[in-house]
């Protein structure tokens, strides 16, 4: 090392043994915490790697449970940085079409990129908890024909009810 670097070490080194008791306190006390964030962090991404078609499948089935609609997500991968300090997922080519896309070749949605903010301690439960959701770079197509049709319907939740009935 140079004397310059030298300096500068022993410098800090005299000013962390001068600090209170409490300061050092601190100051270990936020060290933990950081690199307890950052093994979350690691860990959430494995998980997410790992179970990457069951929550891809959680997720599509439990969207496909409250609208009427074909709901379809591509891919999916950690976004770490997004959402900081919390654990962010990017859901890519998300789209939603209605029933009459056979005939208008329209997606309601096509959206290129989701994040969705999730409790990580929710992850462990098996019902992942979303605390945010941003979008990024889509497109929204609101079709409606001369009788009447459109598909502002699938942005309702479904109603059990009427199915129960019909």
């Amino acid at each position: 090392m140079s004397a310059g670097a030298n300096g500068f070490l022993s410098k800090s080194k005299a000013r962390y043994k001068t600090l209170p008791r409490w300061g050092k306190i601190v100051l270990y006390v936020a060290a933990a915490f950081l690199l307890l964030l950052i093994a979350g962090w690691i860990v959430a991404a494995w998980y997410i790697n790992s179970h990457k078609k069951e929550l891809l499948h959680e997720i599509t089935s439990s969207v496909s449970e409250q609208i009427d609609g074909n709901f379809q997500i591509k891919d999916m991968e950690p976004a770490l940085l997004t959402g900081f300090p919390h654990i962010s997922v990017r859901l890519k080519d998300v789209s939603l079409s209605d029933s009459m896309y056979q005939h208008h070749k329209k997606n309601l949605l096509e959206l290129k990129s989701v994040y969705v903010q999730i409790n990580v301690l929710s992850l462990l439960t098996r019902h992942p908890k979303v605390g945010k959701i941003t979008i990024a770079d889509g497109a929204v197509y609101l079709f409606a024909d001369t009788r009447g049709y459109t598909n502002t319907y699938l942005f309702k939740k479904k109603n059990p009810e009427q199915k129960k009935k019909a």
